[in-house]
Formats: C-alpha cells, sequence, structure tokens
C-alpha cells in the first residue's frame, strides 16, 4: 500500500486485482481451476506482473506491458497445464474440471 502511495495509487486498484484472480483460483464460490478457467486465471495474474512493474516506474497502466507480460502468463499456465496430466484421474474423481479433462 505504501509503494501505491508513493508511485501510483491506481497501483493499490491492480493490486487488489491481483489478489482476486489469485484467491479466485481456488477458493469457494469461484474456484477457478475446478470450472476450467483455472489455466485462462494464472495466464491474467501473470501477465499483471509487468503492468505493476511499469506502474512502479511510474508511467503508469500501460496496455503494451500487459500484451508484454501475457507471454510469462502462458508460460505459466502452459505448464500448469503439463502438470495436470498424472492428475487427471483423481481430479476428475473429486470433480474438478480442467483442460487436461
Amino acid at each position: 500500500m505504501g509503494l501505491a502511495l508513493i508511485t501510483d495509487p491506481h497501483l493499490l486498484i491492480l493490486g487488489l486485482v491481483g489478489a482476486l484472480i489469485g484467491w479466485g483460483y481456488s477458493a469457494p464460490p469461484l474456484k477457478l481451476n475446478s470450472r476450467g478457467l483455472g489455466e485462462p486465471d494464472v495466464a491474467l495474474g501473470f501477465a499483471l506482473v509487468p503492468c505493476g512493474l511499469v506502474m512502479v516506474a511510474g508511467s503508469g497502466f500501460d496496455l503494451r506491458a500487459l500484451l508484454l507480460g501475457l507471454s510469462s502468463g502462458l508460460l505459466v499456465a502452459n505448464l500448469l497445464f503439463i502438470n495436470q496430466f498424472p492428475d487427471r484421474r483423481a481430479d476428475a474423481a473429486t470433480g474438478k474440471r480442467h483442460w487436461v479433462g
């Protein structure tokens, strides 16, 4: 919060959005990872990191930073996707849906 006061107050909003994305991944009632939306959730969460860095640097929100951050977000989402293959039967038995099925 202190960094938001020093640099850009909108950084606090971005942080809250990031916290909501992180919380919504597995916490009820959203539980996005159980609804097949975990991978996009993770990709968006990691894509917001460069946006925060640009805001701290004093440039405000920049859509280009979000687009650049999307590459790392997609990488992490794909690592998550690959990691789901060994657990697909156990996840299906508990009702957890994701892209592996």
